[in-house]
């Protein structure tokens, strides 16, 4: 897992998360017809995004708040557990 990531706001983080994983969803290539990513809002701007691969899950990030009121981005790649 990687550390999480602090923004001043949302926006950005989602921006970051969703680099993460389009970059692995470039790296299948021709398996890319396997892909497929789910969103899901969270209470601000932020929340969760999941790519999955043939029903799998391999990679994921969360946009949260913490006690000091930044943003944190939590990036989990699951492809070489």
């Amino acid at each position: 897992m990687n550390k999480p990531e602090r923004f001043r706001d949302e926006l950005d983080a989602c921006q970051e998360g969703s680099k993460f994983i389009h970059e692995i969803a470039d790296s299948y290539g021709k398996e890319k017809a396997f892909l497929k990513i789910d969103f899901m809002n969270g209470q601000y701007s932020g929340g969760w995004n999941a790519l999955w691969y043939k029903d799998n899950l391999i990679a994921y990030f969360l946009v949260v708040r913490d006690m000091m009121n930044w943003t944190v981005l939590v990036k989990h790649d699951l492809r070489n557990l």
